[in-house]
């Protein structure tokens, strides 16, 4: 009897003592530089429990200053909790933390539901703000995710989460939702975005966008095909700013059960929606698809919230005398590196036409609101004189521009663009370097015009997928090896340009697939010729409009890889599996072969351009003004005329240039020969807008 008591004593007490109420432990942990828990947010956040359930424990971490915190990973991952056992990452009063990550993403919560961040700033640098993924009932709020190259805040595979009273700005994409239903994104500020505002992809149904403000956003939401049904964008304010092209973009249709109502739209700059590949411009349109049925369109929609996205111009000046800074360096000290965390765009403007010993190295966080421009003033010519080094380096920079500056002799390169984008250089002059004058090395949608490089190693290099850059207006002189050279560099724009008696090759082109190369000067009076295209004609290659003059060396060469077969005599043994082959070129002696064997320059013309003085030293790379009441054979004057001419004609004006009809009134293919014979006096030859100066 004893035994079966104590047995039922056992069972009741196994039975009922988990009827009994134990309150949760909350452990609070301060992070602070000095005088805190941890002094590392990363260190703070992998002390939590990984099982909190079992401890009965919720966890609060609580910053208690601004840091910066710069780790390679915040992270919250693969923790046991439930919605009595919670995590949350916490601002002091009164303070904002700055997260910031040295790799692709400031903060990451993986595998860890019920997890708070409050009052917290995330600075995205170039990859993502904050990313949750395989997570549910997580909350972002009252925080700032600033600067992001991709997304700002990315859920994957993540449901019953909110994103709550947060400002997300200048991201590529405001939030990015994939495999994630039942979300709530409510009362948020989203703009300038470079994208979308919020992009809803793959099996992201039942969300709700509520009370949320969204500014010059090129796309406000866009919806992707398979997104799913039961969406809500209801009560939100919308302007599309500058930047706005649609308010909605559908991949397909509108998804069941989808829901756009009560909204306040401004339409003055983006239309209503892009529904499939139809563009809808107004909201009468888009009630024929049963949509935003009471919601109004409504002008300065932003300036009646009383909201202001203006970004704080900051300029300053550098002069040995009388400036804000008398030095470079002095100057990009006092800028901040991240212009987007600090709302600001700068201007730094040169004041005198000093030299000054000093490199321009830069690698800021900016964007198209918060940009760079370092430029000389209007009549000053600011030299920079810097020996075995980049003269100017922007590493991993976007939206600077650099203007008006000079670099002379002894610099290891001139300008030096690594994995840049968006960024201009302008109306610069570069001479003598040991390396190219500009370089471009990745990156790509950079604008390189009017500038001037002569007697460097080369003009101008792009390489390692340097893309969609456009080189225009330039003038490449004098350079010892080539003028301008492209390496895996595909869909590039060359127009405009002089390239004149540079040593080897004006143009030279290894796998530059998309290659717009129209109406250039290509001007070379040594035996090399003008275009080398190694590897082939690049495919979709687009040479045109342009005008060429090789008196004695030959139009160009195309090349191709002859490959050794396995028993030859002349196979070079190399390592295992690698096969050998050599480089077989065709050259190409006048304009007619070269454009019969390649198909290109169909447009284009072999003629002397007649500049006005090809002296060395002398060089003036204007067109002599028209010659039709001369007779022929003052076609050439001599330099004394040259001179006389020069001293005595007025400053020519922009020639227009003439359709290649106009220029081509015959089928005739024109060649080296036939030109010599028909250069003829023209009132207007097709030299148009090429040059400016």
């Amino acid at each position: 009897m004893r035994i079966k008591s104590a047995v039922g004593v056992i069972v009741a007490l196994i039975f009922f003592l988990p009827l009994f109420s134990f309150s949760e432990t909350v452990v609070l942990k301060t992070v602070k530089k000095s005088g805190g828990d941890f002094s590392s947010l990363k260190a703070a956040l992998e002390a939590i429990p990984q099982d909190l359930v079992w401890k009965n424990e919720t966890w609060i971490i609580e910053i208690q200053d601004e840091g910066p915190y710069v780790q390679d990973v915040a992270r919250i991952y693969n923790k046991r909790t439930d919605a009595g056992h919670q995590i949350v990452v916490r601002s002091a009063s009164g303070i904002t933390p700055k997260i910031q990550s040295q790799r692709g993403f400031a903060f990451q919560i993986s595998r860890a539901s019920y997890v708070t961040l409050d009052g917290l700033k995330f600075v995205g640098e170039r990859g993502n703000g904050v990313i949750v993924d395989n997570s549910s009932y997580v909350t972002i709020k009252n925080s700032t995710i600033a600067g992001a190259a991709y997304q700002g805040i990315s859920f994957y595979r993540v449901q019953s989460s909110s994103i709550l009273n947060s400002r997300i700005y200048s991201c590529h994409v405001g939030i990015y939702s994939v495999d994630s239903p039942k979300n709530q994104i409510d009362n948020n500020l989203i703009y300038h975005t470079f994208y979308a505002g919020v992009y809803l992809g793959f099996n992201s149904p039942s969300t709700l966008l509520q009370n949320n403000v969204f500014f010059n956003n090129p796309t406000v939401l866009s919806i992707e095909d398979r997104t799913g049904g039961g969406n809500q964008f209801i009560h939100n304010v919308v302007d599309g700013g500058k930047r706005g092209e649609y308010v909605y973009r559908i991949a397909t249709n509108v998804p069941p059960q989808t829901v756009f109502d009560f909204n306040r739209i401004s339409l003055s700059h983006a239309k209503l929606a892009r529904l499939r590949n139809e563009d809808i411009s107004s909201l009468s349109q888009w009630h024929l698809q049963g949509q935003d049925l009471e919601s109004i369109e409504e002008e300065d929609v932003i300036e009646s919230l009383g909201l202001n996205f203006n970004i704080q111009k900051i300029k300053k000046s550098i002069a040995k005398r009388h400036g804000d800074f008398s030095s470079i360096q002095e100057a990009l000290a006092a800028m901040p590196r991240n212009l987007v965390e600090t709302n600001q765009s700068w201007e730094i403007e040169f004041e005198d036409s000093e030299t000054y010993f000093e490199p321009i190295h830069l690698s800021p966080v900016t964007s198209p609101e918060h940009f760079l421009v370092i430029r000389a003033k209007n009549g000053e010519t600011p030299q920079l004189e810097v020996y075995r080094k980049d003269a100017i380096l922007l590493s991993h920079a976007q939206y600077v521009t650099i203007e008006g500056l000079t670099i002379n002799p002894g610099a290891y390169r001139g300008i030096n663009l690594t994995q840049s984008r968006f960024c201009t250089i302008h109306h610069c002059t570069v001479k003598g370097v040991w390396g190219a004058g500009i370089s471009v090395f990745g990156g790509f949608q950079n604008q390189i015009t009017e500038n001037t490089i002569q007697q460097s190693s080369l003009a101008l290099e792009l390489y390692s997928y340097a893309q969609a850059n456009v080189i225009k207006d330039n003038i490449f002189y004098r350079n010892k090896a080539y003028g301008i050279t492209l390496q895996s560099s595909p869909m590039n724009e060359i127009s405009g340009n002089i390239l004149f008696n540079n040593g080897y090759f004006e143009l030279w082109i290894s796998e530059g697939g998309g290659t717009k190369f129209l109406r250039n000067i290509v001007y070379n009076e040594g035996k090399w010729g003008g275009i080398s295209l190694e590897n082939g004609v690049p495919v979709r290659a687009q040479f045109n409009e342009n005008i060429y003059y090789f008196p004695a060396g030959p139009m160009g060469r195309v090349s191709h890889r002859e490959y050794y077969r396995n028993h030859s005599m002349f196979r070079i043994f190399s390592r295992r599996g690698q096969r050998t082959f050599r480089m077989v070129y065709t050259y190409y002696q006048t304009l007619g072969e070269w454009q019969g064997g390649t198909g290109l320059d169909a447009a284009s013309e072999f003629k002397d351009p007649q500049f006005r003085s090809t002296v060395l030293g002398q060089e003036d790379f204007r067109i002599r003004p028209s010659e039709e009441n001369k007779p022929q054979q003052e076609e050439t004057p001599s330099l004394e005329g040259q001179a006389k001419d020069q001293a005595q004609e007025p400053e020519p004006e922009k020639v227009k240039k003439d359709t290649p009809e106009e220029n081509n009134s015959s089928n005739k293919v024109p060649t080296q020969t036939d030109d010599k014979q028909q250069d003829k006096p023209k009132k207007e030859n097709t030299l148009n807008k090429i040059l400016r100066r």
